[in-house]
């Protein structure tokens, strides 16, 4: 079984890129893809996901969006 994908892998990454190789983050866009066959979809928006079921309290994912309501986005701005 695969590793998961976590979001201190997404910061390693990005870390890497901004200090190994000199990349400029705020330049590179954000996409996703189901596959490299597949068609690109933007990436827009992240928001915390879910929290833990225990206490609701410990945020265990985080959730990427190529759009979201506007209610949404103004509740967290």
């Amino acid at each position: 079984m695969a590793k998961k994908f976590t979001a201190q892998d997404l910061y390693n990454f990005l870390h890497d890129l901004k200090t190994e190789f000199a990349y400029d983050l705020s330049t590179l866009n954000v996409n996703f893809r189901e596959n490299e066959d597949s068609d690109v979809c933007a990436v827009n928006y992240v928001f915390e996901d879910l929290y833990d079921s225990e206490t609701n309290s410990v945020l265990t994912s985080i959730m990427l969006f190529d759009s979201i309501e506007d209610s949404l986005y103004e509740e967290e701005n």
